[in-house]
């Protein structure tokens, strides 16, 4: 006997930041935040995260991006925006949209995601204590930063902010190699199953309705 499970749990992936640990909440930057990082194996990013500090929505929507580790490259090579309010998918204390077309990241790059920080809005976590948790398939990681400039202004090595250190990381964006965003379209496969059911459930209530 064929069982479906419609309500079966997905395996889950690994997200960046998967504890944001202690840290001091600043909404006084402007500019674009974030870490340089790279991963021991290839991985696909199917959705990326904006912090929500206290989960109540986010007051601005906050675009996300994807960079190389050295600066030397257009800003940003893919990019998303996380819509403010409560729209996004909350989890883990971030407000999260799936990709249209997911991201594949090469293993043993280095590469920059960062996001948009304005000024006096959604404040972000400074963490220089350390006791962040990040996924384990990150080798090496340093939060990097670009105060006072905005997401398209100057040259390449300017935008990218992948130049200036902090000792630990900044808790701003995130992303994640599973689907976390509330914005995902049923595989087809998903339509099988719920097609199959909803077949089922007809034939049972036209037996009901013969006799």
């Amino acid at each position: 006997m064929l069982a479906l499970c419609l309500a079966c749990p997905a395996a889950r992936g690994q997200t960046l930041i998967s504890d944001v640990g202690t840290g001091t909440p600043d909404d006084t930057v402007y500019g674009i935040y974030g870490l340089v990082f790279y991963s021991t194996i290839d991985i696909t990013v199917r959705s990326v995260g904006f912090y929500d500090l206290g989960g109540d929505g986010l007051v601005d929507a906050h675009r996300v991006g994807f960079g190389s580790g050295s600066g030397g490259d257009i800003w940003p090579f893919a990019e998303a925006t996380i819509p403010d309010g409560t729209t996004a998918a909350l989890v883990d204390g971030f407000r999260w949209i799936n990709l249209s077309t997911p991201i594949e990241l090469v293993a043993n790059t280095y590469y920059t995601v960062a996001g948009e920080m304005l000024f006096g809005s959604d404040p972000m976590l400074t963490n220089n204590s350390s006791d962040y948790t990040l996924a384990d398939y990150v080798g090496v990681s340093a939060g990097r930063y670009n105060y006072g400039i905005t997401w398209t202004d100057g040259s390449p090595s300017t935008n990218n902010p992948s130049t200036q250190t902090l000792t630990g990381i900044f808790v701003a964006v995130n992303f994640s190699t599973e689907s976390l965003g509330s914005n995902t379209v049923p595989e087809p496969s998903t339509y099988a199953a719920f097609a199959g059911v909803a077949a089922l459930l007809f034939c049972g209530w036209r037996r009901r309705r013969i006799r």
